[in-house]
């Protein structure tokens, strides 16, 4: 069967866990405004009378898929109003899913979760993740949803190298050794808290980037205790070193 890019962009974003869900819906309704003339007139109030929310709302949606690379806005010279454009399924390839075009999709990082599982994609661990929020049987199915959201997006963001050795918070730079460190000793208590407070509308629809914002907030939680104990190693080792000498 041929593909159309149509098609094929939306079969790329209803994967992206990065994408927020009503952000997907709202870029298929716009590609298929462009799809006879390529790009559209930017109009946020149309869009939110469609769907229902503020203008707001639509702005944080439009802002989320520029910042993935699968649109962006052109000022038109000649009337100075301002037109959307999706960006082509090449441009997509090369922006967010560099994978595919400049390494092996298939990378090799593999985690070691606290049970002793080996995780070997992003799916594996999203799949970990599920069983262990499914196990709550406490807790409502709309905040199981949530925790789902908040865990797809670590779990993606883990086995994606563009996110390793950056620094997100307070310059803590966070390590591929460090996201293993905080999936072995994560639980659903003390991210669920964190997970209320980041899908709270108000302040979801605030955050451009929710991959790096879960990010920091995980290393917030977990960087203390991993620096207490990667110096804790460190300094046996040069014990056993001095040892020797």
């Amino acid at each position: 069967m041929e593909y159309k890019p149509f098609q094929i962009a939306l079969d790329l974003i209803r994967y992206d866990s990065r994408i927020i869900p009503m952000a997907r819906i709202y870029y298929a309704e716009l590609k298929s405004r462009c799809i006879s003339r390529k790009g559209c007139f930017k109009n946020i109030s149309l869009f939110a009378d469609l769907f229902g929310v503020s203008s707001r709302q639509i702005e944080n949606w439009h802002n989320q898929l520029i910042s993935f690379g699968y649109i962006y806005d052109e000022i038109n010279k000649e009337s100075g109003l301002t037109y959307t454009f999706p960006k082509t399924t090449a441009e997509q390839d090369v922006e967010n899913f560099k994978a595919q075009n400049k390494k092996p999709i298939k990378l090799n990082i593999e985690y070691t979760a606290s049970d002793g599982r080996v995780l070997r994609n992003a799916n594996e661990a999203k799949m970990y993740f599920h069983a262990i929020v499914d196990s709550k049987t406490n807790l409502p199915d709309s905040v199981k949803s949530k925790l789902n959201m908040f865990l797809n997006v670590f779990a993606t963001c883990i086995f994606d190298e563009e996110y390793f050795n950056k620094k997100y918070s307070n310059n803590f730079v966070a390590t591929k050794e460090f996201f293993e460190f905080a999936l072995q000793n994560m639980t659903i208590d003390e991210i669920y808290p964190m997970m209320s407070y980041i899908f709270n509308e108000d302040i979801y629809i605030k955050i451009r980037r929710p991959d790096y914002y879960i990010l920091t907030c995980i290393c917030d939680m977990f960087k203390r205790e991993y620096t207490s104990k990667a110096k804790h190693i460190y300094m046996k080792e040069k014990r056993k070193e001095m040892k020797k000498l």
